[in-house]
């Protein structure tokens, strides 16, 4: 590139630089904007949606680092469309501040880098736990039939050894006869002996194993007969619970119907005041007077009076204008006109 060029192109960078320090704030244009239009940062809020902190960040280059760009993108977009700002100029702007950092993807691969060896080693810890396991359970196994296979061989060694004995004795005893003697019927027949006995006398294990099974048996049927007994004792004490509140509910109706006060507040009933409601049956209310506060909320009973005080006009929301009496510095107000199951919005003094 020859000096020419490079001092059109840096020429032109600097053009570039001092229009965009020339231009207005984004906060600045949407202010300005606003001003035009006489609008309030309330309505502005409240015809964007947003709320009302948020609109005076966007009008004082408020942008937190913390908040995606694309919602503050989307926040400026819909703001200028509103007021009418050209959004090209509103963005070229906003660039220029610099508000959008990039991130590093130099720490993004590191963290994603330390993740993996993380995941990594959390697996070949889970493969060494499990390969520990097996390797324990083939140990306790092969022990056990090694027991159980010397107590076999124990049971069937000392059976073997008595018959041993047995035909010794047999043997010696024929050899002792000079003539020839009668083998009597209990030296002459075997003695057979029951193996299964032996093997259980010598499987110390078997028994043991049988008397836990008979022990479990027990307690699980113990466990039963309490739960049982439980569920009986909670099915009374449930039966006498309904009963007693049933009762109850009986006695607190009685009542009701001997104790019912007269629930018609006519307008002639009601005090002087400011704004005074008189209620013929349950409604849902809520009053607010001209600093935007709630002097009145909630539902109030059949029979109740309210005598309010405020800053005029006064903003009246009825749930069921049809059994409410309402006076105003002294003259009834007129709800005959809303439907029943309506609900009716009144703003006083009314307009004439």
């Amino acid at each position: 590139m020859t000096d020419t060029e490079q001092s059109t192109v840096n020429e032109n960078t600097e053009n570039e630089n001092k229009e965009q320090s020339d231009l207005p704030t984004p906060g600045q244009m949407l202010l300005a904007a606003r001003d035009e239009m006489q609008l309030t940062t309330k309505q502005v809020a409240e015809r964007l949606r947003l709320r009302v902190q948020i609109v005076e960040d966007l009008e004082h280059d408020r942008f937190s680092k913390y908040v995606a760009g694309t919602f503050t993108r989307g926040y400026l977009r819909a703001y200028a469309r509103l007021v009418q700002v050209d959004e090209d100029l509103l963005f070229k702007s906003y660039e220029a501040m610099n508000v959008e950092e990039r991130p590093d993807d130099t720490m993004q691969s590191f963290s994603r880098r330390r993740r993996e060896q993380t995941q990594d080693s959390r697996l070949m810890a889970v493969t060494y736990i499990i390969v520990a396991v097996i390797i324990g359970s083939a140990v306790i196994f092969w022990l056990q039939n090694a027991s159980n296979d010397e107590v076999e061989s124990n049971g069937s060694t000392v059976a073997e050894r008595m018959l041993e004995e047995q035909d010794s004795q047999l043997q010696l005893s024929a050899e002792d006869d000079a003539g020839p003697a009668e083998i009597t019927r209990a030296t002459r027949e075997p003695i057979f002996i029951d193996e299964s006995n032996v093997e259980r006398t010598a499987d110390p294990v078997a028994s043991e194993t049988e008397a836990e099974s008979i022990l479990d048996e027990e307690a699980e049927r113990e466990a039963e007969q309490a739960a049982a007994r439980r569920a009986e004792e909670e099915r009374q004490a449930q039966q006498a619970r309904e009963r007693a509140e049933a009762e109850q509910e009986a006695e607190r109706q009685a009542r009701t119907e001997e104790e019912e006060p007269d629930a018609n507040v006519s307008v002639s009933e009601l005090p002087d005041g400011e704004l005074v409601l008189g209620f013929e049956g349950d409604c849902w209310i809520r009053i607010e007077d001209a600093t935007g506060q709630a002097i009145a909320f909630g539902v109030k009973p059949a029979g109740h009076v309210i005598n309010l005080e405020g800053e005029a006009p006064f903003e009246v929301t009825l749930g069921a204008p049809e059994v409410v009496n309402m006076t105003f510095r002294g003259e009834e107000i007129d709800l005959s006109g809303y439907r029943p199951g309506r609900v009716a919005r009144i703003v006083l003094p009314q307009a004439e």
